[in-house]
Protein backbone atom coordinates (compact mmCIF):
# COMPACT_ATOMS: atom_id res chain seq x y z
CA UNK A 1 0.00 0.00 0.00
CA UNK A 2 3.09 2.33 0.41
CA UNK A 3 4.27 2.33 -2.79
CA UNK A 4 0.89 3.13 -4.13
CA UNK A 5 1.09 6.45 -1.78
CA UNK A 6 4.60 6.85 -3.01
CA UNK A 7 3.55 6.75 -6.72
CA UNK A 8 0.90 9.38 -6.25
CA UNK A 9 3.51 11.41 -4.48
CA UNK A 10 5.37 11.79 -7.49
CA UNK A 11 2.40 12.70 -9.41
CA UNK A 12 0.94 15.33 -7.24
CA UNK A 13 3.99 17.03 -6.13
CA UNK A 14 5.98 18.61 -8.73
CA UNK A 15 8.64 19.32 -7.28
CA UNK A 16 9.29 15.50 -6.31
CA UNK A 17 11.56 14.51 -9.05
CA UNK A 18 14.84 16.74 -9.08
CA UNK A 19 17.93 16.15 -10.58
CA UNK A 20 21.40 18.45 -9.10
CA UNK A 21 20.49 21.19 -11.92
CA UNK A 22 16.82 22.18 -11.84
CA UNK A 23 13.34 20.84 -11.00
CA UNK A 24 11.26 18.42 -13.15
CA UNK A 25 7.69 19.27 -13.51
CA UNK A 26 5.15 17.62 -15.03
CA UNK A 27 5.34 19.90 -18.38
CA UNK A 28 8.64 19.29 -18.47
CA UNK A 29 8.33 15.11 -18.15
CA UNK A 30 5.26 15.87 -20.63
CA UNK A 31 7.71 17.33 -23.42
CA UNK A 32 10.21 15.05 -23.19
CA UNK A 33 7.75 11.74 -22.76
CA UNK A 34 6.70 13.77 -26.46
CA UNK A 35 9.95 14.27 -28.03
CA UNK A 36 11.10 10.70 -27.15
CA UNK A 37 7.74 9.46 -28.57
CA UNK A 38 8.62 11.27 -31.53
CA UNK A 39 12.26 9.97 -31.81
CA UNK A 40 11.13 6.54 -31.63
CA UNK A 41 8.61 6.84 -34.23
CA UNK A 42 11.33 8.63 -36.35
CA UNK A 43 13.60 5.61 -35.95
CA UNK A 44 11.05 3.43 -35.57
CA UNK A 45 12.12 0.71 -39.29
CA UNK A 46 16.31 1.16 -38.24
CA UNK A 47 17.37 -2.21 -37.62
CA UNK A 48 20.33 -2.80 -35.30
CA UNK A 49 23.14 -4.53 -37.25
CA UNK A 50 24.09 -6.22 -34.66
CA UNK A 51 20.62 -8.13 -34.00
CA UNK A 52 19.60 -11.08 -35.32
CA UNK A 53 15.85 -10.88 -34.49
CA UNK A 54 13.15 -9.01 -36.13
CA UNK A 55 14.00 -6.74 -38.83
CA UNK A 56 11.35 -4.10 -39.23
CA UNK A 57 10.39 -2.78 -42.40
CA UNK A 58 7.62 -0.22 -44.10
CA UNK A 59 4.18 -1.58 -44.52
CA UNK A 60 3.91 -3.30 -47.87
CA UNK A 61 2.65 -5.69 -50.12
CA UNK A 62 3.77 -8.96 -48.07
CA UNK A 63 2.31 -7.10 -45.28
CA UNK A 64 -1.12 -6.51 -46.82
CA UNK A 65 -1.25 -10.48 -47.68
CA UNK A 66 -0.43 -11.67 -43.98
CA UNK A 67 -2.92 -9.07 -42.72
CA UNK A 68 -5.57 -10.28 -44.94
CA UNK A 69 -5.03 -13.82 -44.43
CA UNK A 70 -5.73 -12.75 -40.51
CA UNK A 71 -8.78 -10.76 -40.67
CA UNK A 72 -10.11 -13.43 -43.45
CA UNK A 73 -10.37 -16.62 -41.14
CA UNK A 74 -12.97 -18.20 -39.87
CA UNK A 75 -14.05 -17.18 -36.43
CA UNK A 76 -16.42 -20.24 -35.82
CA UNK A 77 -12.66 -22.72 -35.45
CA UNK A 78 -11.08 -23.29 -32.68
CA UNK A 79 -7.99 -20.81 -31.69
CA UNK A 80 -5.59 -23.79 -32.14
CA UNK A 81 -6.93 -24.70 -35.55
CA UNK A 82 -6.32 -20.95 -36.63
CA UNK A 83 -3.49 -20.54 -35.92
CA UNK A 84 -2.66 -24.12 -38.12
CA UNK A 85 -4.19 -23.08 -40.92
CA UNK A 86 -2.20 -19.46 -41.04
CA UNK A 87 0.83 -21.60 -40.54
CA UNK A 88 0.64 -23.98 -43.03
CA UNK A 89 -0.57 -20.85 -45.38
CA UNK A 90 2.47 -19.09 -44.51
CA UNK A 91 4.78 -21.85 -45.13
CA UNK A 92 3.42 -23.45 -47.86
CA UNK A 93 1.40 -19.98 -49.94
CA UNK A 94 3.00 -17.12 -48.49
CA UNK A 95 6.22 -18.31 -49.04
CA UNK A 96 6.15 -19.40 -52.64
CA UNK A 97 4.42 -16.23 -53.47
CA UNK A 98 7.42 -13.81 -51.88
CA UNK A 99 9.87 -16.56 -53.90
CA UNK A 100 7.95 -15.89 -57.21
CA UNK A 101 7.93 -12.23 -57.20
CA UNK A 102 11.86 -11.99 -56.40
CA UNK A 103 12.36 -13.99 -59.05
CA UNK A 104 10.23 -11.96 -61.04
CA UNK A 105 12.02 -8.98 -59.73
CA UNK A 106 15.52 -10.43 -60.66
CA UNK A 107 14.00 -11.13 -64.58
CA UNK A 108 12.89 -7.33 -64.73
CA UNK A 109 16.21 -7.02 -63.77
CA UNK A 110 18.42 -9.20 -66.13
CA UNK A 111 16.42 -7.78 -69.04
CA UNK A 112 17.46 -4.16 -68.53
Amino acid sequence: MKVIYFIQEIFNNPNFLKDDKETVTHNDFEIEMKNSASISFNHRYENDNKSSSLKFSPFNQYHQLILDKILKQNKDVSTYDRIEDFKNWFMNNFMEIIQNNENKNMNNINSK
